[in-house]
């Protein structure tokens, strides 16, 4: 199944992305990235989601950020954009 990734979106987090964040500070950034474009909190979450786990269902997006690493996570956005 393929999946629309929304580009803009995806790097507008790249460029605020930073792995301190506290989950608070990591969701306002989705929620303003969202209310820029004009899109559901949930559709830049599953772009974001898809983009660095491959799948549209998985445990809570901060916390695989979080095991994963900072390096991996960017990669994997970077191999999307």
């Amino acid at each position: 199944e393929s999946f629309e990734f929304n580009k803009l979106a995806i790097s507008m987090f790249l460029e605020s992305f930073d792995i301190k964040d506290s989950k608070d500070i990591w969701w306002k950034k989705i929620c303003d990235i969202a209310n820029k474009l004009s899109l559901k909190k949930g559709d830049v979450a599953m772009n974001l989601r898809v983009c660095i786990c491959g799948r549209k269902n998985t445990p809570d997006l901060y916390s695989i950020i979080h095991v994963m690493g900072y390096e991996r996570v960017v990669n994997r956005i970077k191999n999307i954009l």
